[in-house]
């Protein structure tokens, strides 16, 4: 029998006591509401006739108090400018990366808060992103769905990133305009790349090549390490639309070892760097998708 998948109110919910008011699912015209001050779900639902204008307990109680005005946090649509909203492979991604904040369109946002996107997204179907088209102090970042909604006020200084990248993830200690690539320093100021097994590489749902052995990319900063031979010394290279693994024990989809050694030999013949790396990955997508089609 198939498993029927409902929001979950109960993540959306504040679980400070000193709140009570906010611990419980608040009915509404028709929506059930739900805060823990940072974030907020309206759901277009039905309830029983008696829960109207009450705030209910999820043990089934009425919670005596008075609901916040959520209306005052939502944003006008006037106000808000939609952006793409992150797929369902990178929204679950995002919600199993416990510790880090979710960086996207400028928005820092806790693994917990995606999770209930996850969780809106997986039981409504495909979701609306919207953001402020001016930059308040706050940066409300609003999920529709016909009459649903999610409103989340992100983190103003997050103790770590992850970045959607244009393959992926990829996280970075909060600097100013920080590079991508670099997970966090040591008190030496030595990079430390972030860690990922091969399985949680494949989950971010781009394709996983690999050069093996070779040096031809060792002139780019990894956006993360994998296990190999030697322990965590694979490196990923995130390269538009694919994943690039190189190291002792690599794993991926094998790139023709033609392919790796014409570009490699063009390294060695003083080829400019960045030209001989644009020239391979129009070459490997192109192989790539020949390969697909085959």
């Amino acid at each position: 029998m198939k498993k029927v998948r409902v929001f979950d109110f109960r993540k959306c919910a504040s679980t400070d006591e000193t709140k009570y008011w906010m611990t419980g699912v608040y009915h509404d015209k028709g929506y059930k509401v739900a805060t823990d001050g940072r974030m907020l779900a309206k759901i277009k639902s039905d309830y029983p006739e008696m829960y109207e204008g009450k705030i209910m307990a999820f043990d089934g109680d009425e919670i005596k108090g008075d609901f916040p005005k959520y209306e005052r946090v939502i944003p006008h649509d006037k106000d808000l400018v939609k952006v793409d909203c992150p797929s369902v492979e990178l929204l679950d991604a995002a919600r199993k990366m416990p510790g880090h904040v979710v960086n996207l369109a400028g928005r820092f946002i806790i693994p917990k808060y995606w999770g209930i996107v996850y969780n809106f997204v997986e039981v409504f179907g495909e979701a609306e992103m919207f953001i402020a088209k001016k930059e308040p102090e706050r940066k409300a970042v609003v999920f529709k769905n016909n009459d649903n909604m999610l409103v989340i006020m992100p983190c103003e200084e997050p103790t770590y990133t992850i970045f959607e990248g244009k393959a992926g993830l990829l996280a970075t200690a909060p600097e100013s305009k920080p590079e991508p690539v670099k997970y966090r320093c040591d008190g030496d100021n030595q990079a430390k790349y972030l860690k990922v097994t091969y399985k949680q590489l494949k989950d971010i749902g781009h394709p996983v090549l690999t050069v093996g052995k070779g040096f031809l990319l060792s002139g780019l900063d990894p956006m993360c390490l994998t296990w190999g031979k030697n322990g965590w010394d694979v490196k990923v290279y995130d390269m538009a639309n694919l994943l690039i693994t190189a190291g002792d024990g690599a794993n991926g989809i094998h790139i023709p070892a033609e392919i790796v050694k014409k570009y490699q030999d063009g390294l060695q013949d003083g080829d400019d760097y960045r030209a001989v790396i644009d020239r391979f990955l129009d070459e490997v997508d192109t192989w790539y998708k020949a390969r697909n089609v085959a």
